[in-house]
């Protein structure tokens, strides 16, 4: 049996971040897929992927045609998961990387956990820094 999480009272911003407006997310998996279901009063996305951080850009791409930015874990510009945490937990959990440090176990966050406004970011932007990261850490 599948379990359907739900975050409620979600927030979502504009890119200037003047603006919120509440959202909510569910969120599931089975043997094979993760699903991310985005809903607010104006917006309905439904997005499959094979793990959580793949079905979250897909929405959040979504979202960012529309200005607008999840405030949430897996949005921010330093946050990625590993190979590992995809095949093992679905990406349910990410690392929050710092340029010239090795992410260790202490920096595994949940995706879908509430992030600050400073920290989110697009997805190119995200890409980018995960990039500079990996170079910055050999």
């Amino acid at each position: 049996m599948v379990q359907l999480n739900q975050i409620n009272s979600f927030l979502i911003s504009t890119k200037n971040l003047n603006e919120t407006l509440d959202c909510q997310l569910f969120f599931w998996a089975n043997d094979v897929d993760a699903h991310v279901n985005f809903r607010s009063k104006l917006l309905n996305f439904d997005s499959v992927a094979s793990n959580y951080f793949e079905a979250l850009i897909l929405i959040r791409l979504e979202l960012e045609k529309l200005d607008h930015y999840i405030l949430c874990n897996g949005s921010r510009v330093d946050a990625y998961p590993s190979r590992m945490g995809r095949q093992m937990n679905m990406a349910r959990k990410i690392y929050l990387n710092q340029y010239g440090k090795a992410a260790t176990l202490k920096d595994l966050v949940d995706i879908f956990a509430v992030a600050p406004r400073n920290f989110v970011s697009s997805v190119s932007e995200q890409h980018l820094y995960h990039l500079k990261w990996l170079e910055s850490t050999k």
